[in-house]
C-alpha cells in the first residue's frame, strides 16, 4: 500500500509542477484569478511531496494557498497542516486560505480542534475540503483545463468508468506535445486507484507515456505487482481443483504454497 501512495504522491507532485494554475482553479472554481505562483517548499520548511503551496491574486487581493494532498488517510494530518499553514503566515504575512484534496475516497472533517480543561476550544482551525469523491467530474471533463483532467477518474459520475476514462484519454491528448507524455502518465497512475491496471494499459497502447521521466519506475512496479497477483491467482486456481476432488487442506497447503488460512477461506467459498 505504501508503495502505491508513493506513486500517488509523485504524480501529484508532477501534476502541481506542471499545471499549478489549474488545480488553482479546481479551488476557486469560476472566480477571476489573475496570478498564481508556486512557493518553493524550503521557504516554508515543507518537505513532504503531499504539500503544495501558492501564491494567489484574486481580484487584486493576494494571499497563500497551502495545498494538502491526501492520498492515503493520515490522522495526524490536520496538526502537521496547522503547523506549517503557521509557518506560511509568519513567513510571508499573507492572509491563508488552506485546503486538502482528498484523493482517499473517504470523507474528512474540515475542522481540527485543540483544547485542554476549561478551554476546550483553545485552537480551531478550519480549512476547505476537497473530497474527490464527491466532486461531480462532467463539467471539468467536458470544458475544465487539461490539467485537471487526469483527476476525473476519481470524481463522480453518472456512466460507466471505463468510458470516462477513453473521454479522458481523449481529452490529454490536445495537450502540446512536450506536456502529453506527463499528463498521460499522470491519468493512467491516479485512474489506478479505481480501474484495474491491465485494463489501463490496455487503453493506453500506443500511448506517449513512456517518453515521461517518471515512467520506467512506476512501470517496473506495476509489471512486477501484476505478475506477483498472477502468480497467486494460479495458486488459488489449483488449491480449487484440489478442494473440489477432496483433498486434505495439509497436502493442499503443501503443494500450493497457500496458508492454511488462504485454503479454509478458499474452502468455504466453495461450500457456499
Amino acid at each position: 500500500m505504501l508503495a502505491l501512495a508513493q506513486d500517488f504522491d509523485l504524480a501529484m507532485k508532477k501534476l502541481v509542477e506542471e499545471c499549478p494554475d489549474d488545480l488553482v482553479q479546481l479551488v476557486r472554481w469560476g472566480l477571476p484569478v489573475s496570478s498564481v505562483r508556486r512557493e518553493e517548499k524550503e521557504a516554508v520548511f515543507v518537505r513532504r511531496d503531499s504539500d503544495h503551496v501558492f501564491r494567489v491574486i484574486e481580484d487584486g487581493f493576494e494571499y497563500l494557498i497551502p495545498l494538502e494532498v491526501q492520498t492515503e488517510p493520515d490522522r495526524h494530518m490536520p496538526e502537521r497542516f496547522l503547523e506549517y499553514t503557521s509557518m506560511q503566515h509568519r513567513e510571508f504575512g499573507l492572509p491563508i486560505y488552506p485546503v486538502v484534496l482528498n484523493l482517499t475516497g473517504r470523507q474528512r472533517q474540515d475542522t481540527y480542534v485543540l483544547g485542554c480543561l476549561d478551554q476546550p476550544a483553545a485552537v480551531v482551525f478550519r480549512y476547505r475540503i476537497i473530497n474527490l469523491v464527491l466532486t461531480p467530474g462532467g463539467e471539468i471533463l467536458e470544458k475544465g483545463p487539461l490539467g485537471l483532467v487526469p483527476l476525473v477518474p476519481l470524481m463522480m459520475h453518472d456512466r460507466p468508468l471505463e468510458a470516462v476514462f477513453d473521454e479522458c484519454l481523449r481529452r490529454v491528448r490536445e495537450a502540446p506535445e512536450d506536456k502529453l507524455p506527463t499528463l498521460e502518465l499522470i491519468l493512467a497512475v491516479l485512474a489506478s486507484r479505481r480501474l484495474p491496471r491491465e485494463t489501463i494499459l490496455e487503453k493506453m497502447r500506443g500511448s506517449k507515456m513512456e517518453a515521461s521521466p517518471l515512467f520506467d519506475g512506476i512501470r517496473e512496479k506495476w509489471i512486477e505487482e501484476g505478475e506477483a497477483k498472477g502468480k497467486t491467482e494460479g495458486k488459488k486456481e489449483m488449491a480449487r481443483k484440489l478442494l473440489s476432488r477432496g483433498v486434505a487442506v495439509d497436502v493442499i497447503v503443501e503443494a500450493s504454497g497457500l496458508t492454511a488460512a488462504e485454503v479454509e477461506d478458499l474452502k468455504k467459498e466453495l461450500e457456499h
